[in-house]
């Protein structure tokens, strides 16, 4: 499972790195790639979501692809853990993998209004 432990409200950029069961990088170019947060695994609606076809989700050179969690993507939300799964899509071969993942927001010791 995946983690992901950050202040509400802050910025950070996480890299994700895609690896076949051999330990390679897939050599085929993902059609879609959702990376999705919400409160629980059950919820019907996300808290936000991030996807390549939008240009929130980016191909870095490596092959590895990076995408940002933004502060108002968590200004509003508790502090507690979140769900989040990264789901990559291929439409030929037909290809569909789920990773599964937790974010925690932690409290922050400077606010904005201190800033």
């Amino acid at each position: 499972m995946l983690k992901i432990i950050m202040h509400r409200g802050d910025y950070t950029k996480k890299k994700i790195n895609i690896l076949d069961s051999s330990g390679n990088k897939p050599k085929i170019d993902f059609d879609e790639i959702y990376i999705t947060f919400k409160y629980s695994a059950v919820s019907q609606s996300f808290l936000f979501q991030k996807k390549l076809s939008t240009g929130e989700v980016t191909k870095n050179e490596d092959g590895s692809y990076s995408f940002e969690i933004l502060p108002e993507d968590t200004n509003n939300l508790g502090f507690k853990d979140y769900n989040f799964d990264i789901e990559l899509v291929c439409n030929n071969p037909k290809i569909k993998q789920t990773f599964l993942g937790i974010l925690t927001l932690t409290e922050e010791v400077t606010h904005a209004i201190n800033e």
